[in-house]
């Protein structure tokens, strides 16, 4: 019941206060900048959207805590699971390979890929992902 009354209150102050930045109203096409600030309504206070905000006012700062290990944890857990796929899936096409050494360059790949900006810095990999698929619907068709 407190958890309900504090998001309806939590509700009818970001109505009253839905102005973005520059006047404009503030919506999924307001991109995200330093104005955007916590507690403001906008933003976020832990970087992981404006989800954590309802769950501060909902739960308390504990309440939040936790919830943010439980994020940070369960991503932690599906890349942890991702790199131990990968690597398996690699060690089937090329045994007798060192682990240790294809865990850390994939390791190394994946930390590349993490510090790209923005989405355009990876488009030379679609592109090359999707003239892999030509080459393998090439080979499907001339060997069937």
């Amino acid at each position: 019941v407190v958890a309900r009354e504090r998001l309806a209150k939590r509700g009818t102050e970001a109505k009253d206060n839905d102005i973005g930045q520059g006047g404009r109203p503030s919506n999924e096409g307001t991109p995200l900048t330093p104005a955007a600030v916590a507690g403001s309504g906008n933003g976020s206070l832990y970087g992981l959207g404006p989800f954590d905000e309802a769950v501060q006012a909902a739960l308390g700062r504990p309440g939040n805590v936790a919830w943010v290990f439980s994020v940070v944890s369960g991503q932690l857990g599906s890349c942890v699971a991702y790199i131990c796929v990968i690597v398996q899936n690699i060690e089937g096409v090329c045994p007798g390979g060192n682990r240790a050494l294809v865990t850390l360059g994939l390791g190394l790949v994946l930390a590349a890929l993490c510090v790209v900006r923005r989405l355009r810095g990876v488009t030379v990999f679609s592109v090359a992902s999707l003239l892999m698929y030509a080459v393998v619907f090439g080979i499907l068709v001339w060997h069937f």
